[in-house]
């Protein structure tokens, strides 16, 4: 998309900025309090969560106002270099979830990680 002047932030509001095929790996660190309501069952949840690398997106100057930061893995890949997950809702009401890392997916046995994404679908 960057290609045609579309930077993919501008649709799923982070792009990818590196890649080190998991030699460098790390836990999101949760940057709001309840991201998804991640604390709903109580106030003793980890701030910490999964353990990622490999491919890792960040938010850009196209990526949409509005858009909330939820957890970050800070200077993954070298200063700047940050894994950021996030979202935000458009305005027709369409709501954007974006891991910020490649297979995040491949997490969903963590508790936490799982119930992000229960959080998620039932929004």
């Amino acid at each position: 998309m960057r290609n045609l002047g579309r930077p993919e932030a501008s649709l799923i509001g982070v792009q990818y900025v590196a890649n080190n095929y998991g030699i460098h790996q790390g836990a999101y660190s949760r940057t709001r309090r309840r991201p998804l309501g991640l604390c709903r069952h109580g106030s003793r949840q980890r701030t910490e969560f999964g353990h990622y690398g490999y491919e890792i997106d960040i938010r850009s100057p196209a990526t949409p106002p509005g858009t909330i930061l939820l957890a970050s893995i800070p200077d993954l890949m070298g200063p700047g270099r940050t894994a950021e997950m996030t979202y935000y809702e458009t305005a027709a009401g369409a709501k954007v979830f974006a891991a910020g890392r490649a297979h995040f997916g491949a997490s969903v046995g963590d508790p936490v990680v799982a119930r992000i994404l229960d959080n998620l679908w039932r929004d």
